[in-house]
């Protein structure tokens, strides 16, 4: 064959362009099945007694406010609601985590989270109920509006992560928060979430995304949907990742 005014016989070694086999990376835990800390060389819980307790009281908390609401959606009472069962610890180790100035871009079931930042019931609920409460504050809360659009917020997280590294460009003394991006496994091959990892990289904004795969997205097994890990196709666009435990609060905490 001929390119390019060279001529010769193409060859390949065997195997060079086949998919790479995916490198496996640990999965964060520090909680075992029976409740025993389960040691880690990177990641060292750093909780007091009192902190704990309170964790496990959120769960509890968060999972029996989704058990009620569930059950008025199934009465014909909200017209919509996403369930988080099975998230409560994704949703209670993030909150302790989250610093003074951070800012939550939620996908559409992080209701707990809502609550645990201080966002009312009864705000929460109007939006699914139809009233005219049902709105607040995002920048007083600093958790912003659940988003039905699949993947769509994440752009928005990503912009609003830009602007407060903008702000800190102009005044050194801002404050050092950052966007927290939640969206689920099946958003991630979405093409607005793709270009909010490409935004976020390109120009190094102070944004973490949180991945969270309930392993469906919709009807669509993840084993569908990606070749590898989904933790792993943040490394395409330069973004470091790591899998965590989404049922251990004390691997999601750290």
């Amino acid at each position: 064959m001929s390119v390019g005014g060279l001529t010769g016989q193409l060859t390949a070694t065997p195997g060079r362009f086949q998919p790479a086999q995916p490198v496996e990376v640990p999965t964060v835990q520090l909680l075992g099945e029976d409740g025993t800390l389960v040691q880690d060389p990177d990641f060292v819980p750093a909780l007091t007694a009192a902190q704990a307790a309170r964790m496990l009281r959120d769960m509890v908390l968060i999972r029996r406010f989704d058990t009620e609401s569930t059950a008025l959606q199934r009465k014909g009472q909200l017209g919509l609601w996403a369930p988080l069962l099975g998230q409560e610890a994704i949703q209670v180790g993030v909150h302790a985590a989250l610093g003074q100035f951070d800012h939550v871009f939620p996908s559409h079931r992080e209701h707990g989270l809502a609550m645990l930042m201080g966002l009312p019931i009864e705000r929460l609920l109007g939006i699914f109920t139809g009233q005219e409460s049902g709105d607040w504050d995002a920048e007083e809360v600093r958790f912003h509006h659940l988003n039905m659009v699949i993947g769509g917020h994440t752009l928005h997280g990503v912009g609003y992560a830009m602007g407060q590294a903008r702000d800190r460009q102009a005044d050194p003394q801002a404050d050092d928060g950052v966007s927290l991006i939640i969206h689920g496994d099946g958003a991630i091959s979405e093409g607005d979430v793709n270009e909010a990892y490409i935004f976020a990289a390109a120009y190094q904004a102070p944004a973490v995304f949180l991945c969270v795969n309930n392993q469906w997205a919709i009807s669509e097994p993840v084993e569908r949907q990606s070749p590898v890990p989904l933790y792993q196709r943040a490394w395409g666009f330069g973004i470091p990742s790591v899998r965590v435990d989404g049922n251990d609060v004390l691997a999601v905490h750290a």
